[in-house]
């Protein structure tokens, strides 16, 4: 691939990433005008997501990636009708630490499909 082809590519992948959000963000505007406050909190959520998972820093800051996390719940929260709740406790001093990106969003994606789902109750993280 030529260096020309490359960076028509790695900017027409941008221009499609921006459209994405714009869209996601249309749709929690359209939600909250027409009185959906659950699809206009999911969009967000989703929007503060796909923002943060395109970032280009592979390490991020703790305190991100536990926001990153609650976005997720809160989407769940939403779409199980607030089935499961989640507590956090973290040290403050760890929040500006460094961590992989997207690492805790996959365990509590998995704790909730593998665990938390199958419960009649509900549950809690």
């Amino acid at each position: 691939m030529s260096q020309w082809q490359a960076e028509f590519s790695s900017l027409e992948s941008q221009i499609n990433l921006h459209f994405l959000y714009n869209t996601l963000n249309c749709i929690s505007s359209i939600g909250l005008e027409y009185g959906s406050r659950e699809i206009a909190q999911m969009t967000s959520c989703m929007s503060k997501i796909f923002r943060y998972s395109i970032k280009k820093d592979e390490l991020v800051q703790i305190g991100e990636e536990l926001d990153c996390m609650q976005a997720y719940m809160k989407i769940i929260s939403i779409r199980y009708e607030n089935k499961f709740s989640m507590d956090m406790h973290v040290d403050e001093r760890l929040l500006e630490m460094k961590t992989p990106k997207m690492i805790l969003q996959p365990i509590v994606e998995n704790s909730v499909y593998h665990g938390l789902e199958r419960m009649d109750q509900g549950g809690r993280l």
